[in-house]
């Protein structure tokens, strides 16, 4: 999946998987709603960047460059 979200690629990456192949699979975890296992995966992701920048949940939601930076490394 050359176009593939760099955020959802890492979600892939973090679970031993292609793109294409975490597809698959959450379409098979979560019949009703294929995208479930990323955006909690990702929010969980979100959490831990805030409190490593030591900002509120909310504010960090400002720092999408950074989180996707940090998110390559994690």
């Amino acid at each position: 999946m050359s176009n593939t979200n760099p955020r959802y690629a890492a979600y892939a990456k973090a679970h031993g998987k292609s793109p294409r192949e975490m597809m698959h699979f959450d379409k098979k975890r979560f019949p009703g709603g294929i995208m479930a296992g990323f955006i909690v995966w990702s929010n969980a992701r979100w959490d831990e960047f805030a409190k490593e920048i030591k900002v509120p949940r909310d504010i960090a939601s400002l720092y999408g460059n950074e989180f996707d930076k940090w998110l390559k490394g994690a």
